[in-house]
């Protein structure tokens, strides 16, 4: 993995997501994106999500701190559809059902997971798709 070094301002710190900051990352990430489908998958699965970016090298997640707060975050992923295959794989039975659960009690997120199984849709940058 790439050392990130961390980056001091007046305001906040930018340094890599550690273990120790994951569950004020999910709180941050469910507090600001609670719309998004992840968070309306739980804590639990954005706290497995992030913890798996941890141990992939095309992944990152960078924090930002203030006064020992987590005030912000950005996570990246080189080859999305890798990392799904990843986390697919890696994931326990009991996750499945947790997912499930999730499915269930939480009908509207039916659409948005069958829609984002498919595959990403592309990045562009300057009219040239972005590829990993």
């Amino acid at each position: 993995m790439t050392y990130i070094q961390p980056v001091v301002s007046t305001c906040f710190k930018l340094e890599p997501l550690s273990r120790s900051s994951v569950d004020a990352a999910v709180r941050l990430h469910r507090e600001t994106l609670g719309y998004s489908l992840n968070s309306r998958l739980g804590e639990s699965n954005l706290s497995f999500l992030y913890n798996l970016m941890l141990q992939e090298s095309g992944c990152r997640v960078v924090i930002a701190t203030s006064a020992g707060k987590v005030v912000g975050l950005v996570s990246s992923v080189l080859d999305t559809d890798l990392f799904k295959k990843r986390a697919v794989a890696s994931m326990p039975f009991w996750r499945w059902i947790y997912l499930a659960g999730r499915l269930v009690t939480e009908p509207g997120v039916w659409p948005e997971w069958v829609q984002s199984w498919p595959g990403e849709r592309p990045v562009f940058f300057k009219s040239e798709q972005v590829k990993p």
